[in-house]
């Protein structure tokens, strides 16, 4: 097990709707490859997003799970980054590894079930920040390689209304076993 650090810097969250596929790189996702272990576990431990806006504009922001998986993410470029916190770990076998992007082939289709969780991360994009720590054995869970459940997906929400979306920088605490 070792924890890592997906991070994104100035990336424009724009809106994207629940039940649609959504539009590259206004989002940040994070899968268990359709090639892994199908009881593959991955715990998101902590988001965190701050605004970068000129202005003051109202995100809806949520992380949601994928109805439909994403098809071949691009890799990640700088400045955007996903690396171990521990310099001295290693890195996990490959059918273990969590494919973390920003943009893919196939963008995934947010869930819009009312029976899936989405946790609601919503900020003012002018400076304003939200930290989600999870507490002990409440971290948001990732399993297996398919739909409902392989993929997570961090983005602004055009579903219910909201109407901001914004230039933001962003993390996702995470760890694979």
């Amino acid at each position: 097990m070792a924890k890592r650090v997906f991070a994104t810097m100035g990336v424009t969250f724009g809106l994207n709707a629940l039940g649609s596929l959504t539009t590259a790189s206004t989002y940040m996702g994070i899968r268990i490859p359709t090639g892994g272990q199908t009881a593959q576990l991955c715990d998101i431990l902590e988001v965190l997003i701050s605004g970068a806006n000129s202005s003051s504009v109202i995100a809806g922001m949520f992380l949601v799970r994928s109805s439909t998986l994403s098809a071949t993410p691009t890799a990640l470029v700088n400045p955007n980054s996903d690396g171990l916190m521990l310099p001295s770990g290693s890195a996990l076998a490959a059918a273990s590894v969590i494919q973390s992007y920003i943009t893919a082939t196939t963008q995934p289709t947010l869930s819009n079930a009312i029976s899936d969780a989405k946790l609601n991360l919503g900020l003012n994009t002018f400076g304003g920040i939200i930290r989600w720590n999870a507490a002990p054995t409440q971290q948001w869970t990732s399993v297996g390689n398919a739909t409902n459940g392989g993929e997570t997906v961090l983005f602004a929400d055009s579903s219910a209304g909201q109407s901001g979306s914004g230039a933001l920088n962003a993390h996702i605490i995470y760890e694979p076993y």
